[in-house]
């Protein structure tokens, strides 16, 4: 129950989550006016204004935070006569509204800027291995769907443990950060770009043809062969017609055809399921 109400409260906000508010709001107060003043409501009114927080901001929770005093105070007034006293109780219950408003956007504010960072790589500003596991989880249920084309592509740095036992680890993190970069550069907007851990990069590309899969990832080669101190690499790329069933199949073909490209040597791009002699790249 707790985590469903978690889920409820992160998810992104719907055009049914504002009735949902007000609707709660109309409960707790018809409840608190049913009730009478010897029973306090407060804490109940905090329901509708941590979801309009959570859900939609700052902004609204506060606004619904100013309702609910307004109405919380109106109910007391109804019940006591309204005085200078009252006025004084409304005036303390919005602080608490607002107080507690703030503090719930800042929490989700957190939240947010957390989970970004367990889904990003510290040093490229990739997606690390998580983010691109549930990004590309989403591409592939979404082609499924549609019934699109995707590709996956493995990238594995050749002789990089030369290059951190030779020149030192801040030379092998400045030629992380400068791969990740040109595959920035060179791939689309839309496809995914991640670096699963060490020297080795995945992409998915969704909604692609085969051809415009190889000249992806030939252009991603061109782009770092131009850049002289970058190493050259060894590329498996895997292309479905129909989605594979799960991401872990889709992964273990396009793994084995870069492990079939580092085995015959440095600079080759093999593409899965294709009975073809891979072509060889010149490097620098």
């Amino acid at each position: 129950m707790y985590t469903r109400f978690l889920r409820y409260l992160t998810r992104p906000p719907t055009w049914r989550t504002l009735p949902e508010v007000i609707i709660a709001l109309g409960i707790v107060a018809y409840l608190d006016a049913l009730t009478g003043p010897d029973l306090s409501f407060s804490i109940f009114y905090l329901l509708p204004v941590a979801v309009a927080t959570l859900r939609f901001g700052r902004s609204l929770g506060m606004r619904v935070g100013v309702t609910s005093a307004i109405i919380w105070t109106a109910i007391d007034s109804v019940s006591h006569g309204f005085h200078l006293l009252e006025v004084w109780n409304g005036a303390v219950r919005l602080g608490y509204f607002l107080i507690v408003s703030g503090l719930l956007a800042e929490l989700a504010s957190r939240f947010e800027a957390e989970a970004a960072l367990a889904r990003e790589d510290a040093l490229t500003g990739l997606l690390n291995r998580r983010g691109f596991i549930e990004a590309a989880e989403r591409e592939l249920a979404r082609s499924r769907r549609t019934g699109e084309a995707v590709a996956f592509a493995f990238l594995d740095l050749d002789d990089f443990k030369t290059i951190n036992d030779t020149e030192g680890h801040e030379a092998g993190d400045a030629v992380l950060r400068d791969m990740a970069a040109v595959c920035l550069t060179t791939m689309r907007s839309v496809d995914l770009t991640s670096r699963m851990g060490g020297d080795e990069f995945a992409f998915c590309l969704p909604g692609v043809t085969r051809e415009g899969a190889q000249r992806a990832v030939d252009r991603l080669r061109e782009n770092a062969t131009a850049q002289p101190h970058l190493p050259g690499f060894s590329l498996g790329l895997a292309y479905f017609e129909e989605p594979p069933l799960t991401l872990d199949a889709a992964m273990h073909e396009v793994d084995r055809a870069m492990y079939r490209a580092k085995a015959a040597g440095k600079g080759l791009t093999v593409v899965a399921a294709e009975n073809e002699t891979p072509h060889i790249h010149p490097v620098g």
